[in-house]
């Protein structure tokens, strides 16, 4: 019985995984100058994927830069409220500052060389995956 329930979980994982992996495929994370580690880019890992792909395919799908960080704000304060069951009002607060203040600042003020505009996005943006990964 426990090999069943083993399995049935790690089923439920791949499942996770895969959906997850959609984005990443083409994405690099929260990518941060020379490597560093940084606060919460772990728990906003999701959130720059999707990011990365609004930047590279957005403008085929009708965003501006505008509405690519705007969605970027959004999926790390989810992603701080989320995780704030097992965090103080506190932590929860820092989370979603950083994620404002740093995260969304730097994208804001120096993203503007990464976003594709019309005619210069990725060879990818018209495949059906993309779609799930935009606002």
């Amino acid at each position: 019985m426990v090999r069943i329930a083993s399995l049935a979980v790690l089923l439920c994982a791949a499942v996770v995984t895969v959906k997850g992996d959609v984005c990443a495929t083409h994405a690099n994370g929260c990518s941060i100058p020379f490597g560093w580690t940084f606060f919460y880019k772990t728990l906003f890992t999701t959130a720059c994927n999707r990011h990365d792909v609004c930047y590279g395919c957005g403008a085929t799908h009708g965003l501006s830069k505008a509405s690519c960080d705007s969605a970027f704000l959004r999926d790390m304060d989810a992603a701080c409220h989320a995780s704030g069951r097992r965090r103080s009002i506190q932590q929860r607060s820092v989370c979603t500052t950083t994620a404002q203040d740093v995260y969304y600042a730097a994208v804001h003020y120096f993203g503007s060389s990464h976003f594709s505009g019309p005619g210069h996005t990725a060879s990818y943006c018209s495949q059906s995956w993309v779609r799930s990964c935009l606002p």
